[in-house]
């Protein structure tokens, strides 16, 4: 086993300076003519050293703490570069990555009252259900998918690293600060947030699937200057609507020139963009479920935060559960293959 560790003062300071994810590992796999395998893992450093501990040295030749070799990715390396030298990264460990982005309904202002947001309920839903997932938040509160708004989630270091995380599912939350009496424009959200979409949706290596979440009902007028007419009557089309263009602009020039060729488009090259009906199911316009919402009557209380993880788990779940499955299935077709493959 071969290690190179990455070792920088503090976990602040190595998401600053490098596109590392810090909860992931590299592993390369090298036959070696005498039908042994040289391994070369790439990971944070003290993930390394439990690791060396762990192994058994009557399998393994293991090196010494001594030996491990430092570095730091200070530029991304490409996703296909990543995907083929490391299938492990979506195959061996079997985790899909599944990004939160959004305003307070992803991660509210810490404030002792209001609940900090879903995935934290969401990652615990896939965990008891056997699904293996990580879910990251990358939410920021008051922030808008317009860009020429008052506080713009464009302007967030989140929506850089949410991007350089590369994840498998991106689940969006946003509308409520969009609604905003000086923020709203219909024409702009629909395009900003389209747009927001195709931040993730341009990278194919991962192509990830995006879920909108048509966010949940104002329950008071004017609440922090939210227009309660613009949220229970507006929104729910108008997420819809970015849903599908966002979902066209990447599928149309695939299916044209797959018609030209007379085949079938890659499944893996189509994007897929879908809606989560929060509104509804958190009471819609008439305002069903006032319990469910703290006294604000926009953020939901503790009871609504898990009725809102629960919405959005019961819509994603299906297609984590087929992507893991999918890469399951290929893992153990490369696994029944000649190794010596790998070598070309």
């Amino acid at each position: 086993v071969e290690t190179s560790a990455i070792g920088m003062r503090g976990v602040d300071e190595r998401a600053a300076n490098m596109a590392f994810p810090l909860d992931a590992a590299y592993l390369q796999i090298f036959p070696q003519p005498s039908g042994s395998h040289s391994l070369l893992l790439t990971a944070p450093i003290t993930d390394i050293e439990s690791l060396l501990k762990e192994l058994p040295s009557s399998h393994f030749d293991l090196p010494h703490v001594s030996q491990i070799r430092p570095h730091a990715f200070k530029v991304p390396l490409p996703g296909k570069v990543v995907d083929e030298l490391c299938p492990t990264v979506e195959t061996h460990h079997m985790f899909a990555r599944v990004a939160c982005i959004g305003d307070s309904m992803t991660n509210s202002v810490d404030d002792g009252k209001t609940p900090r947001g879903y995935p934290d309920i969401l990652q615990a839903m896939f965990d008891r259900a056997g699904i293996h997932v990580k879910v990251r938040n990358f939410g920021k509160f008051s922030t808008t998918a317009q860009k020429f708004a008052d506080y713009p989630y464009w302007d967030e270091r989140r929506l850089e690293a949410a991007r350089l995380w590369r994840p498998h599912f991106v689940i969006a939350t946003f509308g409520h600060n969009d609604a905003k009496e000086n923020n709203w424009d219909r024409a702009a959200f629909e395009k900003d947030y389209a747009d927001l979409c195709h931040e993730f949706l341009e990278r194919m290596s991962p192509r990830p699937f995006v879920f909108l979440v048509a966010p949940p009902p104002v329950y008071k007028p004017e609440a922090y200057d939210i227009q309660q007419g613009v949220v229970n009557g507006e929104l729910q089309e108008a997420v819809a609507r970015v849903a599908h263009a966002a979902e066209r602009k990447i599928n149309e020039p695939i299916e044209e020139a797959s018609k030209r060729a007379r085949q079938l488009p890659p499944e893996e090259l189509l994007a897929q963009v879908s809606v989560i009906d929060a509104f509804n199911f958190m009471g819609g316009a008439q305002l069903r479920r006032p319990t469910y919402f703290a006294e604000d009557g926009v953020h939901p209380n503790e009871r609504g935060t898990k009725l809102l993880a629960l919405t959005v788990f019961a819509d994603v779940r299906r297609d984590v559960s087929r992507c893991l499955r999918k890469w399951a299935d290929n893992a153990n077709a490369a696994a029944q293959s000649d190794p010596m493959d790998m070598l070309g």
